[in-house]
């Protein structure tokens, strides 16, 4: 739901809330299905290398499975959580994980797996970009 208005929502309101605290550098927005790692449109404050680098970390820990594309490749779509971010300098990426909307029991380990994989390759790249600590081997 849209709401009537520009971050009219309590959801909404929290989330521009948390992300304007004090050193915040970046946020992923998690789904179900896809097998992507999904950056914000073009026009981004945040440096391509920055971008880049975190979105190649985590294909690497993700594997072949996944691509990286930005969302003005997948559909129109405007007011993104990770364009929000981005736009207040905090590195905004989605990852859609996965190949169902409503896996099987047996394969939620499997999602959830590739979603912590991604999670940390995340956590670890702007780790690495903001703190200049070499990234894990």
């Amino acid at each position: 739901y849209r709401g009537p208005s520009q971050g009219s929502e309590s959801e909404t309101q929290a989330l521009i809330d948390l992300l304007g605290r004090k050193g915040m550098t970046g946020i992923i927005d998690l789904h179900g299905f896809g097998c992507k790692v999904i950056l914000p449109n073009k026009g981004h404050r945040i440096d391509n290398a920055t971008y880049r680098q975190t979105s190649q970390d985590m294909l690497e820990a993700l594997g072949s499975d996944y691509e990286a594309i930005r969302y003005s490749d997948l559909y129109p779509i405007t007011g993104t959580i990770t364009d929000y971010a981005d736009h207040h300098n905090i590195v905004g990426i989605t990852l859609e994980v996965g190949t169902s909307f409503q896996p099987r029991p047996i394969k939620i380990s499997e999602f959830a797996n590739d979603g912590t994989r991604g999670v940390l390759a995340f956590a670890r790249a702007l780790q690495a970009v903001y703190h200049r600590i070499p990234p894990k081997e």
